[in-house]
């Protein structure tokens, strides 16, 4: 069964218009939607993310503290606010699809993509094969469109968008110093 990630509920109910329902059959493929609610994952605080011996340095707003030490960071993430139920949902849906299809937005920065793979990672949903939808709009032609033309997405840690994401993610971590 196809899984299909959708960034938020709004995307989930077009997507549902557009393939006959939030699961079902679409072009002979049994799929399921399900939505995030945008970013349900974020970076721990900076002090939480180093060894404790550096606790208090990284929890230090203190000129004496500055630059941060980009290796001194392990990249720990932690649920939102509000993210637990949506989560659970999340995981009991797509753990039992073959193929998950990343159908976020289609972001220039990759942002899209950086919320569905943290999102597949901290849960550790790992299917046979990871696909993307590609629209430039929610319109039920251009959700089909992408339905039936979804990309096969190798791994995350060579999707493109996700790694130009990821590194701009952690720069924007690294720069509120």
């Amino acid at each position: 069964m196809l899984g299909i990630l959708a960034e938020k509920p709004s995307a989930m109910r077009n997507m549902s218009a557009a393939f006959g329902g939030v699961s079902g059959t679409y072009s002979g493929e049994p799929y399921v939607i399900v939505a995030a609610r945008g970013h349900m994952y974020a970076l721990e605080d900076p002090e939480k993310q180093v060894d404790p011996a550096l606790h208090d340095k990284y929890r230090s707003w203190s000129i004496e503290n500055l630059p941060w030490d980009e290796k001194d960071f392990k990249w720990k993430y932690k649920p939102g606010p509000d993210a637990k139920d949506g989560l659970q949902t999340i995981k009991s849906t797509l753990s039992k699809c073959d193929e998950i299809c990343i159908a976020t937005d289609d972001d220039p920065t990759g942002e899209g993509e950086l919320l569905a793979w943290e999102i597949l990672d901290q849960l550790q949903l790992a299917p046979k094969k990871v696909s993307r939808m590609y629209f430039v709009d929610e319109s039920k032609k251009e959700l089909q469109k992408a339905f039936t033309g979804r990309k096969t997405l190798q791994s995350m840690q060579t999707d493109p968008d996700y790694i130009k994401a990821f590194y701009r993610a952690r720069w924007d971590f690294l720069s509120m110093q």
